[in-house]
């Protein structure tokens, strides 16, 4: 599932959903199969992925995302049924703040933008002592 063209490829996938074939026989009424969906791939941000996670979990329907870095989507009471290809912000977070202590750095700055990446990535100046200045810039 992708986000990229918006309503028009996510109404097209759900439509997938409804969508099964027609048999009559003997001219009774049609029977409906429906087709199964054993997982849904995507979608390449967090907060989408969350979304349909939050959906596809109702029927127990597994999700991969290549692109979903969110540490939240690590809970797996919440997100049981998430996985990723791709490993969590937070260790992206851990190993700056090691690069910061290994070069000794003494100062720095954090500009971070309004998302729950941003956020975590300000929030570095629990753990790091040298950061003089952090930027927050909003989102559109």
């Amino acid at each position: 599932m992708s986000n990229c063209a918006g309503n028009i490829c996510v109404g097209g996938s759900i439509s997938n959903i409804d969508d099964g074939e027609y048999k009559c026989r003997d001219g009774s009424s049609p029977e409906v199969h429906y087709k199964v969906i054993s997982g849904v791939v995507g979608a390449a941000s967090s907060v989408t992925s969350i979304q349909v996670a939050n959906l596809l979990r109702l029927f127990r329907i597994p999700q991969v995302s290549f692109f979903s870095t969110s540490p939240e989507l690590s809970n797996k009471q919440r997100f049981e049924y998430f996985s990723r290809t791709i490993p969590s912000d937070h260790y992206q977070v851990k190993a700056m703040v090691e690069i910061v202590k290994k070069l000794s750095w003494s100062y720095i700055s954090i500009i971070y933008e309004e998302s729950n990446y941003g956020i975590k990535v300000g929030g570095c100046r629990q753990v790091l002592r040298c950061v003089h200045v952090r930027l927050y810039i909003r989102s559109h």
